[in-house]
């Protein structure tokens, strides 16, 4: 039985694998398309080999013509590689080499390769190099064969090139530093700033967008240090232009957060909301003064955890006793004009310092309390309570 299975498979003759099939069928694809190019015997003639000089003149031209026109060499023989393999595909899927576009190279790839990682990025692609890698200055190479970037061998050029300049502005920002501490009498500077910049630093997948290159997570930590250290330099503020690269404006549910401006009078307007209730709050710096309907906060509200709940935003930003409080509210009870007065005065804080963001975002002062009272159904005593059921 074994004998005879073995002589079967040697009937069949060698099997071949799915790489030889494809090209096989591409090859016998081009003589048919060479084949008809013919139009006479005449035309089919035998194909010389040129010189070993004449190729060597030509890979010599094509060469200065490529360090002429100052292109990237190494993008120009992906790009080679790239539409080979687009020749290739569009043969495996039965399609029109020239008219095979991006979008149909796309769905070959998903066809053929098909892939349910929850990552996009990590599916198998096949794109133009220059949608994946981009013209890059640092990656070019000049006439004399040398790249134009001094870290271009290192393979993060971008990174080294940020690193050197923010050391650069240290050094800039340590002499101005000097050149300050000779004046004397001279005045402090202020702690609450007119506008402040509610922003945070670029996550690790942000910063690699951005230069373009693969960070370990030391070299991302690293990156945020150093320009952690240039803004909280003293004269960190000179530097924001060169910081503002590297930072997202901070937001809520998708939307950015919306700082109000302090108007003449000192005054910074926000308005709160909590269950039905509205307020209006206008804070500005002072000896602690709250008034709420033109009255003090002790009469409008005898509960005390009302009160607490005022008076919770500058607990929180250790603030007590530095502002002072104009609020109207209306609609709702005692509870929903408490919350609608302590959001107010949350959002109004940060019209006066950046550093008042973070402890009012971890104790969830910034969001708005969606709780509302639920509504009663028909059929039902409440919105949740039943009618006692009776069995007979």
């Amino acid at each position: 039985m074994i004998v005879q299975i073995s002589n079967y498979y040697k009937s069949l003759g060698p099997i071949e694998t799915f790489a030889q099939i494809h090209r096989r069928a591409f090859s016998a694809s081009v003589i048919k398309v060479n084949a008809e190019k013919i139009k006479s015997p005449e035309q089919a003639v035998t194909p010389v080999k040129p010189s070993s000089s004449a190729a060597k003149s030509k890979d010599s031209s094509t060469q200065d013509e490529r360090s002429a026109a100052g292109t990237d060499w190494l993008l120009a023989s992906e790009k080679e590689k790239y539409e080979l393999g687009k020749r290739w595909l569009a043969t495996m899927m039965g399609e029109d080499v020239e008219a095979f576009t991006d979008e149909k190279v796309a769905e070959a790839i998903r066809y053929l390769l098909p892939s349910h990682l929850f990552a996009k990025d990590a599916r198998p692609i096949m794109k133009d190099p220059v949608q994946l890698f981009g013209q890059k200055k640092e990656t070019q190479i000049g006439q004399d064969g040398r790249p134009f970037h001094a870290a271009f061998f290192t393979g993060q050029p971008a990174y080294h090139e940020l690193i050197f300049k923010i050391w650069e502005n240290l050094e800039t920002l340590d002499e101005i530093e000097e050149e300050m501490q000779k004046f004397e009498g001279e005045e402090e500077a202020p702690i609450y700033y007119d506008k402040p910049l509610l922003v945070r630093w670029m996550k690790h997948y942000e910063m690699e967008e951005k230069l373009k290159c693969r960070l370990s997570q030391d070299q991302y930590d690293l990156l945020i240090r150093r320009l952690t250290r240039i803004a909280k330099h003293p004269q960190g503020e000179k530097m924001q232009e060169f910081l503002s690269e590297y930072q997202v404006e901070l937001s809520q549910g998708g939307k950015k957060i919306e700082v109000a401006e302090i108007d003449e009078d000192g005054y910074a307007t926000v308005m709160g909301y909590r269950k039905t209730a509205v307020a209006e709050v206008r804070l500005k710096e002072g000896s602690g003064k709250i008034m709420v309907n033109n009255m003090p906060m002790t009469k409008c509200f005898d509960n005390f955890l009302h009160r607490q709940q005022i008076l919770y935003p500058f607990m929180v930003t250790d603030q007590l006793g530095r502002f002072d409080v104009d609020a109207g509210v209306i609609g709702g009870g005692q509870t929903g004009k408490a919350g609608a007065i302590r959001l107010g005065i949350s959002r109004a804080l940060l019209s006066f310092s950046q550093s008042f963001y973070q402890p009012l975002e971890d104790a969830g002062l910034l969001k708005r309390d969606a709780r509302k009272v639920e509504r009663k159904k028909p059929g039902r005593m409440k919105a949740r309570r039943k009618f006692a059921w009776v069995k007979r």
